[in-house]
């Protein structure tokens, strides 16, 4: 198995927070400023693998540094010293001016925490790990914020944050810059931007770009830089640097020729959009170059230069992802050869290209139908970092996602100490951008000789000079950009074969870009990089969409289509060198080569997936699967696209999941990563037998967050478990084999080991493994098959043949027990799949009246209150002690027709309402999470009226493993129609509001004979000795409410009994004396 993980190496100095509101234990050293740098640590080959860093939960990290915020739990740093700092703010400052701080919570982010400083006159910005926020506040707001107990530690925003630390020793120069200066989206954001543009201009900057949605593009001498940050609406500063620009054997190296041919996947109706230099003659119609003429559905000159294609970049691109290869009889197509273009021309006559803001650049593609994006460009510095325009591309997805983005890695790979070894952190932004896919390059295969080595592209020394560049298609290509980012993700996502592409060469380029003519065929030419290495993923992304989408009848989400092109990935470990790829995932090949037969069609293994699923913190999603072959490895592919982070902060990890695997011996395997938002676990040879997959909502503080899950194994996925015996009642001695069925997605059964349990093994006795059962005794016991972390439940009765009643009607000698066993054809039962309370509660649906579900945060040492509003639900309110953050909460009131098939016998008393009510998933009702839970509950006089039931006599019931059991219940109130009563419970289950147990004693009633005060013991004779219902020995449950006409019936036997019991006693006597 192996999961994925990353260090931190980090390097700290001191820095002065004067701003800041600390405790009194609080030394202004407990703040340190932290230039991160990164190590590459291979992963280990273990069952769970902690990706680790020197960050604590407690520290607040900002891409200019880290704030240490270490101070004793539940200690606000702005509210322990009101008095000091109000002398800190000056006297003068009205209520009505604002600031901006940073206000960090105690622990994992609750909505409602937010919305309670909403409440109070704030404004919520940018998430900062960990548990942070940037609030807007004026000092009215901020003294109500600081009581909140849930905050830990407030401080401004000061302007050395705003700062990129890469303009740190430009600050002290005097030279022009131009800067992307972002301020905050206020609810009057155009007259913050007004106001930040009007400060800029008079600091005789040069305004070049101002329609951005929230930044705004100038040109100002460097030295300026500390006095833009002291603009309070400032948010960030940052260099701005343009981009620039960075296939017949790369189809059958990703096995885009076996899908093609084998399953029609062509791309046929999916939308590409890409954005490159220019499209062959910039025009659509006639002129254009046949293959793409008639699939293009726009062509937009986004810089204004013209849509032509003089550099040849973006032509050869398209070929390679669109292309049918009309001159060359279908030769050099494209991937996706049926796909239709939409092109975005952002070259500009000067070399560079100008996308200018890529949310309209996206948003206009997006418009026009394309859910793909490729993009074969980024920057030439910041390698590694998370600009404004990576954010861009993960605010986008995160507002459409539907969308896939593409991004290159960049050819910014080098051996700078000449080791041999390529060297990490050349990732070019916005490649950078968390939800995006980034592609590295891989070699192409053209032979041992074929065009140049690598010693014609970077300074390095064996074995890499002398390699070829295109003669190992399992090697990584020398420039290929390497991870990790600067906050440790992994990146690239995947590779794919970069190096002598033949696709289309534009009619009217120079080939400034052309590694090599194509002799045989002018339309047509060689170019490598990441860039060549992109469209070919882009391309196999269009065919992955449309099989999910004309064979599988689903709309994917850009998660789904991620996982799905990861989780086929092949792992190129060690590589072609033995050393230049350590393990899968790594910073040089990410999850491995792209594959789309493993992806969509490998071979013996099925696939399965799950899309858009939301999850919350502390919610878990599950699924059984069951491995039947342990030659065929089994792999979980996990992908978010995750809220778009900060670049205050380095554009870190929003939202955490957990993917967690239970294997069939019960050991868990975790992937404890707090950086990614990809997470795989593989086991190359499973076990045989059931696997759980689970999903873990860890840390979602602003969500929920939508999620997509791909599966694939020799497994069968399991969506219900089918346990339903030929009859329910056996005789003492009887055995049998029970039999469940596992039932798949396509409601088809499979083959599967499943697990037994007897609840009572002295009554009936199961084999765990076989399901071979025997009964041993009278009673009852509950059998439960279990398939993973489902289970189904049935209630079987043994008869004990001793005791049989043989009467003179019926010489077979079977009782109407028996009897009952000949038409017994729907037992009791009860299925579960890992909860109650979050969806299907294994109440059998045709006896649920009316079901009410009410959902809370549940915050640490709050009474929490489920208040419920239904009319004919008779529960008023649940009501408990949270003894820690939990998150969402559901709490389900289901009210029944009869009582709950989780109870083996009726209630005692006469039944007003009989109740399930479940609070939150199974496990969570324990002492450890909650505490003093109490119900309150209503009955109708109306029904105590026409039952004769005083007041003082109703109860609350309980059921649980020792069957029904009283609650204390006590009055509250009540008035005209109802009257309140409240129950202290000890946990949640099947209820009753019924009446108080009374002891009704038939031969008492028929003899006037007293009972035994000590344990109301019947005695009617010494021979004959019954005990009620509160007695050591008691008679049978089911017995307890039986009808009047059942009661008269026992009269008479009994009284049959006790004549036969003195005759005998007499003949006895008279025999002896005799």
């Amino acid at each position: 198995m192996f999961c994925t993980g990353a260090v931190i190496i980090t390097e700290a100095c001191n820095i002065t927070e004067n701003e800041n509101y600390k405790s009194a234990n609080q030394t202004e050293s407990d703040t340190e400023y932290i230039k991160p740098n990164f190590v590459h640590v291979q992963y280990e080959y273990s069952d769970t693998y902690n990706k680790s860093s020197s960050a604590e939960q407690t520290d607040i990290i900002l891409k200019a540094g880290t704030i240490k915020t270490n101070v004793p739990s539940k200690s606000m740093i702005y509210s322990m010293n009101i008095s000091n700092v109000s002398s800190m703010r000056s006297s003068s400052k009205s209520n009505d001016e604002y600031d901006y701080y940073i206000v960090q919570f105690n622990d994992t982010v609750q909505e409602g925490w937010k919305e309670n400083i909403l409440m109070a006159g704030g404004q919520v910005f940018d998430y900062i790990p960990y548990n942070a926020f940037i609030v807007k506040m004026n000092e009215s707001t901020l003294n109500i914020v600081s009581t909140f107990e849930y905050v830990r530690w407030i401080g401004k925003y000061l302007p050395s944050y705003k700062i990129d630390p890469s303009l740190k020793t430009k600050m002290s120069e005097n030279i022009s810059m131009e800067l992307f200066v972002s301020f905050f989206q206020c609810e009057d954001k155009e007259n913050v931007r007004k106001k930040v543009i009007e400060e800029l201009r008079s600091l005789r900057g040069t305004i070049l770009e101002e329609n951005n949605d929230d930044r705004i593009l100038i040109s100002i001498g460097s030295s300026k830089i500390s006095a833009i940050s002291d603009s309070k609406d400032v948010k960030w500063i940052e260099e701005y640097k343009p981009f620039i620009v960075f296939n017949d054997m790369a189809r059958g190296i990703i096995n885009a020729s076996y899908v093609s041919e084998n399953y029609s996947l062509t791309g046929r109706r999916q939308i590409i959009a890409i954005a490159d230099t220019g499209l062959d003659t910039g025009i659509n119609n006639e002129s254009m170059n046949p293959d793409f003429y008639g699939r293009i559905l726009a062509i937009l000159d986004i810089a204004g230069d013209g849509a032509e294609d003089k550099d040849g970049h973006g032509t050869h691109v398209a070929g390679s992802a669109v292309g049918n290869g009309s001159l060359s009889n279908g030769k050099y197509k494209g991937i996706a050869p049926e796909a239709q273009l939409v092109f975005q021309a952002i070259g500009t006559s000067d070399g560079n290209l100008n996308p200018r803001d890529l949310n309209n650049l996206f948003e206009e593609a997006y418009e026009l139908g394309a859910r793909i994006h490729s993009n074969s460009w980024g920057g030439t510095s910041y390698f590694g970092e998370y600009t404004i325009e990576s954010r861009d591309v993960d605010k986008f997805m995160w507002t459409h996602p539907d969308m896939l983005i593409v991004f290159a890695a960049g050819n910014y790979g080098t051996d700078k100490n000449k080791d041999g070894i390529i060297d990490f952190d050349s990732i070019s932004y916005p490649g950078t951008a968390k939800n995006c896919l980034t592609v590295g390059a891989s070699e192409n295969y053209r032979g041992n000789a074929f065009g140049l080595t690598w010693s014609s592209f970077l300074n390095t020394i064996e074995p890499i000079c002398s390699d070829y560049t295109a003669n190992n298609p399992r090697g990584i290509a020398a420039f290929s950009g390497r991870g990790p980012t600067d906050d440790g993700r992994i990146k690239p996502d995947i590779v794919a074969p970069g190096t002598y592409i033949i696709s289309v060469n534009s009619s009217v380029s120079d080939s400034r870009y052309a590694w090599k003519n194509l002799p045989t065929n002018k339309h047509y030419i060689y170019m490598g990089g990441t860039s060549m290495a992109t469209p070919l993923a882009a391309g196999s992304v269009a065919l992955i969409r449309q099989n999910y989408v004309e064979n599988l009848n689903i709309t994917p989400s850009a998660a789904l289509l991620k996982a799905t092109i990861i989780n086929g990935a092949t792992n190129l470990k060690p590589g072609q060198y033995g050393n230049d790829v350590t393990a899968q995932p790594d910073y040089n090949q990410g999850w491995g080569l792209l594959n789309l037969k493993e992806s969509l069609y490998p071979s013996d293994r099925a696939i399965y997936f799950a899309d858009n699923i939301k999850i919350s913190t502390g919610d878990t999603v599950e699924k059984n699967y069951y491995v039947k072959n342990n030659s065929k490895y089994l792999k979980s592919t996990l992908v978010w696209t995750d809220y778009y982070g900060s670049q205050i902060s380095g554009g870190r990890l929003v939202n955490d999941l957990t993917l967690m695997v239970v294997q069939p011996n019960g050991t868990e395997v975790v992937v404890t990563d707090t950086v990614n938002n990809v997470e795989q676990i593989l086991f190359e040879q499973p076990e045989i037998g059931w696997y759980t997959v689970k999903v873990i909502g860890e840390s979602v503080p602003i969500g929920p967050q939508p999620f997509a899950i791909v599966v694939s194994g020799a497994a069968n996925v399991l969506n219900s478990l089918n346990f339903t015996p030929q009859q329910t009642i056996y005789h003492t001695g009887e055995s049998t084999t029970f039999e469940a069925k596992a039932i798949d997605e396509n409601n088809n059964s499979f083959d599967a080991v499943f697990r037994w349990e007897s609840s009572n093994s002295s009554v009936g006795c199961v084999n765990s493994s076989t399901g071979y059962f025997k009964a041993l005794a009278g009673g009852v016991t509950d059998i439960t098959v279990y398939a993973g972390t489902m289970s189904s439940t049935v209630s079987i009765k043994v008869v004990d043949t001793k005791n049989l009643t043989i009467t003179d009607d019926d010489s077979s000698g079977i009782t109407n027990e028996e009897n009952d066993k000949k038409t017994t054809s729907s037992p009791s039962r009860s299925s579960s799949g890992g909860g109650n309370g979050g969806g299907g509660t294994g109440e059998n649906l045709a006896n649920v009246l009316i079901k009410e579900p009410l959902t809370l945060f549940v915050n640490r040492e709050n009474n929490i209150k489920y208040e419920f509003k239904e009319e004919n639900n008779s529960i008023i309110s649940v009501e408990f002690k949270s003894l820690k953050n939990s998150g969402k909460i559901t709490t389900v009131v289901e009210v029944l027709k009869s009582r709950s098939s989780f109870a083996k016998i009726d209630a005692p008393g006469k039944v007003y309402q009989n109740l399930n009510i479940w609070v939150g998933k199974a496990g969570f009702a324990s002492a450890n999470n909650i505490a003093d839970s109490k119900i309150a509950f209503k009955v109708k006089k109306e029904w105590l009226s026409n039952n004769n039931v005083d007041i003082k006599m109703i109860r609350l019931y309980r059921y649980g493993s020792e069957g029904w059991s009283e609650l204390p219940t006590k009055i509250i109130n009540e008035d005209y129609q109802y009257a309140y009563f409240e129950s202290e419970t000890p946990g949640f289950s099947p209820f009753a509001i019924s009446t108080a147990e009374t002891t009704i004693n038939i031969l008492n009633e028929a003899f006037d004979i007293k009972n035994d005060t000590q344990c109301n013991e019947i005695k009617p004779s010494d021979q004959f000795l019954m005990t009620t219902t509160n007695c050591t020995e008691t008679v049978s449950l089911e017995n307890q409410n039986k009808s009047s006409e059942d009661k008269v019936g026992d009269l008479v036997k009994y009284t049959i009994l006790f004549i036969l019991l003195i005759i005998g006693i007499n003949v006895y006597r008279y025999k002896k004396v005799k």
